[in-house]
């Protein structure tokens, strides 16, 4: 499919999720799936956590997913003793490290959301700094475009992998994990970037005032992940393909980075084809997920105003990364219809009946 540059160039504001009629409409900066994703990497590091204290001026957004995952979940306001989490979002009135100081457990961890929106090199840098002299020990991941989030402790340790797979049975938790479309322990590894302090020496090879992207912090090779440890309750057979899985996920992540680097050069053929090829490895990577989430969200915006246009091209990109999708294919169908292209719309139509009844491969 091939866009004049116009049309690429706005469809590029709209994969990025700048579309503005699809930003009014949202209200929260980051969508549900990376929010979950999100609260699972926290307990993941603390995967015996049982209190949990939610801060900052969108900390809120995260409390029901703790909550349904059984944690105990308090806020400043309500906040009693030490916590196994702390985990900040949005904006705080006093120092990350203060939070710290007075509300972590001694073995817990600090999860820090950091929105990378419209956010320079070096106002990020200066919050990982912070962040880095607030625990000690941190590892970054980046389960969204734009959000990401950094895990930090005291001092390192090694946390068991055994109690690492458990969070997937805490009683409460399937049904969000079912949303975001993660399912296992390697999915949530495709978000990995590394230790924090790996990723700073990049601050110092890159401009101070150019806007954050995602892959001026993830290294070509696939980073280290000794903090695991392969406890005996692990069968053999399991690790092996636990661990060829985790590098999978791993590789596929930076196949998704590509096609956002394609994205901002206006390349959308190559950044779709680099985002399909993704889909058919790891239809659940965070991040790709993320991206079709802010595209149907700005589809959808567009369809209710009427652009049904736009909305049109938002449902075609949507339907080459994910053609199986039969929703995407029948709202497709509608907006051709409103455009008077009446053959095709019959066509789409009837190919979405079919995905819908299972009666074509996808």
């Amino acid at each position: 499919m091939k866009f004049k540059f116009g049309m690429a160039a706005l469809l590029v504001a709209v994969l990025a999720g700048c579309g503005k009629v699809a930003e009014e409409q949202e209200t929260s900066p980051s969508f549900v799936p990376a929010r979950i994703v999100s609260t699972y990497l926290a307990m993941l590091e603390k995967p015996t956590a049982t209190r949990c204290l939610v801060a900052g001026t969108r900390g809120e957004a995260y409390r029901e997913f703790f909550a349904r995952a059984g944690l105990g979940v308090d806020d400043q306001a309500t906040g009693k003793g030490r916590y196994d989490i702390v985990f900040v979002a949005g904006e705080t009135k006093r120092p990350i490290k203060d939070l710290a100081d007075e509300w972590l457990a001694a073995n817990g961890v600090l999860a820090k959301v950091v929105d990378v929106r419209q956010k320079t090199m070096e106002a990020l840098e200066a919050e990982f700094k912070e962040l880095g002299e607030a625990t000690g020990s941190a590892h970054l991941w980046m389960p969204g475009i734009e959000d990401w989030i950094v895990i930090g402790r005291t001092a390192p340790v090694k946390i068991k992998l055994s109690a690492m797979m458990d969070i997937f049975s805490r009683e409460g938790g399937f049904d969000d994990l079912s949303a975001a479309e993660c399912s296992s322990l390697p999915e949530l590894f495709a978000s990995y970037a590394g230790e924090l302090e790996a990723a700073m020496p990049a601050f110092g090879n890159l401009a101070r005032d150019i806007l954050v992207r995602p892959q001026f912090l993830v290294t070509r090779d696939v980073p280290d992940i000794n903090w695991i440890d392969v406890d005996e309750e692990i069968d053999t057979d399991i690790l092996e393909e636990m661990v060829k899985e985790v590098r999978s996920m791993q590789v596929i992540r930076r196949l998704v980075l590509e096609g956002g680097m394609q994205a901002d050069e206006q390349k959308i053929d190559e950044a779709t084809d680099a985002w399909s090829r993704a889909a058919l490895r790891n239809p659940h990577d965070p991040m790709l997920i993320d991206r079709l989430e802010r595209l149907w969200k700005n589809a959808d915006a567009f369809f209710r105003v009427g652009n049904f246009s736009l909305a049109a091209k938002c449902y075609e990109t949507y339907l080459m990364i994910r053609p199986g999708d039969w929703q995407s294919a029948e709202a497709l169908s509608f907006c051709l219809t409103q455009l008077g292209k009446m053959e095709l719309a019959e066509e789409v139509h009837k190919k979405a009946m079919r995905l819908r009844d299972g009666n074509e491969a996808r």
